[in-house]
């Protein structure tokens, strides 16, 4: 067996992974952050649980344009800001070779989506059930230390509602992606 791959399958049973990243769905964009902690079953498999939170947000001005029926030209500011967070249980598959960790992972649970800030948008967000999608690739720099980078994607929330009355700036429903640098403890 290669001594690395060797390495990485004789690392501790637990992980414990953080990890921060940009985050965006196209239109809004913002920092973000997770926390994961696992327990390997086998080589290959992992179980655990996990959080991650974004801070989305966007603002600009809207030129004037005429809007439906009578409510005259509309334009102006517009700014939205929302905290979006994803608690669930993680599953996630790994390929070990030499030093290096490959891992993809699916999560299932809830998002909780708060509005911090909405002036002149149509959309908001609503929280429920949600389904994370991740991949990410991992150093072993020591017998505990996993550096790394990670990539997720999930849904903002678990509903989109968008009404033209209350403002002009309406932002698209795709998914929030991330990518980031990680920090993995194993014992």
């Amino acid at each position: 067996m290669n001594e690395g791959v060797a390495l990485l399958l004789a690392l501790g049973l637990w992980q414990a992974e953080a990890w921060s990243a940009f985050a965006t769905t196209g239109d809004l964009k913002g920092p973000a952050a997770g926390v994961t902690v696992l327990r390997e079953v086998n080589g290959w498999f992992a179980l655990g649980a996990t959080v991650d939170s974004a801070r989305l947000g966007a603002s600009g001005v809207m030129g004037p344009y005429a809007a439906p029926g009578n409510l005259g030209p509309i334009g102006g500011p517009y700014s939205y800001a929302a905290l979006t967070t994803f608690a669930g249980a993680a599953a996630q598959f790994r390929l070990p070779f030499s030093r290096f960790l490959a891992s993809a992972d699916l999560a299932a649970g809830w998002v909780a989506v708060h509005t911090l800030d909405s002036e002149n948008t149509q959309c908001s967000y609503g929280s429920g059930f949600n389904l994370r999608l991740g991949a990410g690739l991992a150093f072993a720099a020591s017998e505990h230390l996993l550096l790394g980078l990670r990539t997720a994607a999930r849904s903002p929330a678990f509903t989109q509602a968008c009404t033209l009355m209350f403002g002009q700036f309406a932002f698209n429903a795709g998914p929030v992606i991330s990518l980031g640098p990680t920090l993995a403890l194993r014992f």
